[in-house]
């Protein structure tokens, strides 16, 4: 019986010990604090109209902050853009089953990288905030977005129609599965 009260109590102290039913917050959380990003969150997401990224670059100069935290935030995009074009290309050939689909498929993705590279002049800047610390280093945050409408009807118009019939492309389904790949990516 002294054995079974003893278990007891010691059961009800290490409860005590190591914090049952405790509201405090678990260890790893104690000293953190959010930090709040300009030009990043909910606001700066793609959208099946936009496809948009964001990024900070820090330095002693405000115009060299700005420019590399520009061109930061543009090559995300670009890149994103890029990933999102191939495996929509690869769903999209996949879907026909032709024997040259292979060499078909890089066409098209390389004709898609062009357009994305000549449209990244397009891009336009939706968030733009600097700020400066005590140690004198500026820091920019921008984010950035592409009109995948835009984007979409520079690649048709891009394709000639010879090349359509070598492609075998189909504008409306390609443009159906990358509207739901952008949907699908946030």
């Amino acid at each position: 019986m002294n054995v079974i009260k003893n278990f007891v109590s010691v059961a009800i102290l290490s409860c005590f010990l190591v914090g049952c039913g405790s509201s405090k917050a678990p260890l790893s959380a104690q000293g953190e604090k959010e930090v709040l990003v300009p030009c990043s969150g909910v606001e700066f997401v793609s959208t099946p109209d936009f496809m948009r990224a964001s990024d900070m670059a820090i330095s002693t100069s405000l115009s060299l902050s700005k420019k590399k935290a520009l061109l930061s935030a543009k090559s995300k995009l670009a890149s994103n853009i890029k990933s999102t074009i191939k495996k929509v290309a690869d769903d999209y050939y996949v879907s026909y089953q032709k024997e040259e689909m292979e060499d078909s498929k890089r066409r098209f993705e390389d004709m898609t990288r062009t357009i994305v590279d000549q449209q990244l002049s397009n891009v336009r800047i939706i968030c733009d905030k600097t700020t400066k610390a005590d140690d004198g280093m500026y820091r920019s945050y921008v984010a950035v977005e592409m009109s995948l409408s835009e984007l979409m009807s520079k690649l048709n118009a891009k394709i000639s129609m010879d090349d359509k019939d070598d492609l075998d492309f189909n504008y409306d389904k390609f443009k159906e599965l990358f509207e739901k790949r952008v949907a699908t990516t946030k």
